[in-house]
């Protein structure tokens, strides 16, 4: 919605401009649905490239390390802190997420 929502005011912009190089559609559309949207994709991407080349084992291992937890209470920074405590080599891994996970909990506290 929020990307669909971005391009039609570009484009309205664009047409009402007349301009409509690639040059405008970089500015009005590009770096704005990047700043807002593009974060939460490039994060996405992090996690699902991390877990896609863990083993059946390790999946089952992470998967059985989470079974007392609450999900219904929990915190994207708890379940990181669970899988780290589990894995070791995801806090490596997924070390951008957990930076940006941690920036948002202090973001949220201020």
């Amino acid at each position: 919605m929020d990307a669909g929502k971005i391009a039609g005011e570009a484009a309205y912009t664009a047409i009402s401009e007349g301009d409509v190089s690639f040059e405008k559609l970089e500015e009005i559309y590009e770096k704005p649905w990047r700043a807002t949207l593009g974060h939460d994709i490039d994060m996405s991407l992090i996690v699902k490239n991390c877990f896609i080349n863990l083993s059946d084992e390790d999946l089952n291992s992470l998967a059985h390390s989470l079974e007392d937890m609450k999900f219904e209470r929990m915190s994207l920074l708890d379940l990181l802190q669970a899988l780290f405590k589990a894995d070791k080599k995801l806090l490596w891994d997924l070390r951008v997420l957990f930076k940006d996970a941690a920036k948002e909990v202090v973001k949220s506290k201020m």
